[in-house]
């Protein structure tokens, strides 16, 4: 694991205002436009003569901004140790021009100061002098512009509605964007300056567009009143604008505060470098306060995220309350809060607001949390980034919760925040805390009519919309995308396991395949059934590429996964159908310990061929304006195939939000598509 640096000399920064903070923006900000919810996405500085370091290493592309400055991307080669959101890409707005390019050319500069400028300097050559150096800014990626297109078929592909993905995936046979190394410097800060930071979140690309300004906002079309703290959408949850006005505001949870997330490396270190060069290390959450965030408007917020089973908000499917609970451990006191009350789907919290509940101990204030989630009979709460009466990182056993119901809520959990003394009075660190609630019911029917149904451990899981690569494949070649989506996989009706799964794609020019992979099991205290079985699921996926599989199966270490025929009887036809089928691979009895949950059934694989998948129902849900979409099971019938193997054959449906009289409705659409699951003994 690489190092990790403060992104400036915190010592040039001055102190942020409001209309400099990332984060919901006032009416009174200079931000703010009648009609609009405005977030601000770019954490905004001044300072004079400040360095951009870089946070870690990667490689970097640079872009043109609406400010006559530059922006530079890092894409990370490495993610932060300790739990956070996967960080797809850093950007850098507001880097002098002439502190990478001579003025007035388009040759970089000769530095001595800045190392990954001097090596593609020092590297240069020209043997027919038909590459000459004073064009050498293209080797930045300054030259990927709207009308730049790509070489093999001419296509524009950095339109500013395009994914950032594409300045570091497509190919450019002229040159390869350079890499940077952590603390590094890599240019020098305008007067006015921000740093942004996207994450990677299924269904949502950074754009382009993102790279190419100063200041970054989201702006939704407000509505009346929609914290309905005067309950005019009791009875309209399903009205079309409520719905969609928050559907759009879940975009702010594909960004991160910069403050939180420098904050957050109070469970480790982080290094900066000083106006001079020199390197220093903070490893404290009381020294990260003191010399890096002192200047952030932001530096007292904690930030909690609450999720549902699906990786959206908490109520996005308005089947549960907006309500958090906190309350000391004897619950003598509490206080309760609306996740949403900035009007965005996240939850900003200061000490001063809990200072009768919170119990300071060392560099924590405890506390106990409980979340309003009405409908859900059996709730679980699971930890993603949280702290509990410790700064370290969680164990498996103590991030999840089975709880009962309190009313509305769930039982009360432990729950600490990081604190630390500013002029002898207690503060919050800024920080990121993420906490999941799952039903854990997945037996029984919806507790919405928005959300999906629970009767099988499918649904819900995969949703095709969001399943995309933000690249076009092409002949030969082979993609992955897994992204960290912490989605309940509940098998446990069904005699398997049960765990939290990432969710991922892979795809050639002819298979398409979605798949869940355990990130932690969980432990039900029930014995698994039959764990020489297999639930694997496939579709009817006949000859399939043996390289498409060689490349799937990489992405599994550990596994022994390999591909089995049934032959199955379809309106008396005989057709293969290649079963991919997990096991363990043989494991000392040190690490069973370790992995006592996990058995034969640990992935879900579903593998489609692109001619036979219902594109048109996949990609063309009408009227669905990008809303949610999933698969789901249908009628299932148990089988034998024609070569022996009991099996379950199962029909596949797409269920899919879409808009009606004004109002949000499911709907099914039905499809040509099987899947087919090994049957338990």
């Amino acid at each position: 694991m690489g190092d990790f640096y403060f992104f400036t000399d915190p010592a040039t920064l001055n102190s942020q205002n409001s209309n400099q903070a990332f984060g919901p923006v006032a009416n009174s900000d200079s931000a703010y436009e009648n009609g609009k919810d405005t977030y601000r996405i770019t954490s905004l500085h001044t300072a004079n003569n400040a360095s951009a370091i870089a946070i870690c290493d990667g490689t970097i592309c640079i872009q043109e901004n609406d400010s006559n400055s530059l922006n530079v991307i890092i894409k990370p080669d490495y993610q932060p140790p300790f739990d956070f959101p996967y960080i797809n890409y850093f950007i850098y707005k507001g880097i002098r021009r002439d502190s990478l390019l001579s003025v007035g050319t388009n040759e970089i500069v000769t530095s001595g100061s800045i190392p990954f400028i001097d090596q593609i300097r020092n590297s240069w050559q020209d043997p027919n002098n038909d590459n000459p150096i004073s064009e050498s800014m293209s080797v930045l990626g300054i030259n990927y512009k709207e009308n730049h297109g790509f070489e093999i078929d001419g296509n524009d592909i950095f339109r500013d509605e395009d994914p950032i993905d594409h300045f570091f995936y497509y190919i450019n046979s002229s040159f390869e964007l350079p890499k940077i190394n952590a603390g590094d410097k890599i240019g020098e800060f305008s007067s006015d300056f921000g740093i942004e930071i996207v994450l990677r979140r299924m269904g949502h690309y950074g754009q382009i567009s993102l790279a190419r300004t100063l200041k970054g906002y989201l702006k939704v079309d407000s509505i009346s009143d929609p914290n309905n703290d005067s309950g005019i959408w009791d009875n309209k949850r399903d009205d079309a604008s409520y719905f969609k006005h928050w559907h759009a505001k879940e975009k702010c949870l594909n960004y991160i505060d910069p403050c939180a997330f420098f904050g957050s490396f109070c469970i480790t270190k982080i290094f900066y470098r000083d106006s001079q060069g020199n390197k220093h290390k903070c490893n404290s959450a009381q020294e990260i306060y003191d010399v890096l965030l002192k200047s952030f408007q932001n530096r007292n917020k904690a930030y909690l995220d609450i999720r549902n089973d699906h990786g959206y908000s908490l109520n996005y499917f308005k089947n549960y309350g907006d309500e958090v609970k906190f309350s000391d451990k004897d619950a003598v006191n509490e206080s309760t809060f609306k996740s949403t009350r900035n009007t965005w789907p996240i939850l900003q919290l200061e000490k001063s607001e809990l200072a009768s509940i919170l119990t300071v101990k060392n560099n924590l204030a405890n506390c106990r949390l409980a979340i309003n989630c009405s409908n859900n009979k059996n709730p679980l709460i699971y930890y993603s980034k949280a702290y509990v009466r410790k700064i370290r990182k969680l164990k498996r056993k103590n991030r999840y919760f089975f709880t009962n119901k309190q009313l509305d809520f769930t039982s009360p959990t432990p729950f600490s925040f990081v604190r630390i003394e500013d002029n002898g009075v207690d503060f919050f660190l800024s920080q990121y805390y993420k906490v999941n609630v799952y039903d854990y019911s997945r037996n029984d029917n919806p507790g919405g009519p928005l959300s999906p149904s629970k009767d099988h451990f499918l649904n819900g899981v995969f949703r095709p919309l969001d399943l995309t690569q933000s690249i076009s494949i092409r002949k030969e070649q082979f993609a992955c995308t897994i992204w960290n989506e912490e989605i309940l996989v509940n098998q446990s009706h069904y005699g398997g396991p049960s765990f939290i799964a990432n969710i991922g794609v892979a795809e050639d020019d002819d298979h398409i395949s979605f798949f869940a992979i355990p990130f932690r099991f969980i432990d039900t205290g029930l014995t698994i059934q039959n764990p020489e079985t297999f639930s694997t699921l496939v579709t009817k996926s006949k000859n399939t590429n043996k390289m498409f599989l060689q490349e799937v199966f990489e992405l599994f270490k550990r596994k022994e996964i390999y591909k089995e025929e049934m032959d199955i009887n379809v309106n008396g036809n005989i057709e293969p159908i290649d079963a991919v089928v997990v096991k363990n691979v043989p494991i000392s009895p040190f690490e069973l310990i370790f992995r006592k949950y996990e058995n034969p059934e640990d992935y879900v694989f579903l593998i489609f061929e692109k001619a036979t998948f219902d594109q048109k129902v996949l990609h063309q849900f009408p009227g669905s304006n990008q809303l949610p979409a999933w698969l789901k099971n249908g009628v299932s019938n148990r089988n034998t195939s024609l070569n022996g193997i009991e099996h379950i054959e199962m029909n596949i449906l797409f269920e899919y939000m879409t808009e009606s009289q004004n109002k949000i409705v499911i709907n099914q659409a039905n499809s040509t598509s099987k899947m087919y699951q090994y049957a338990h003994n």
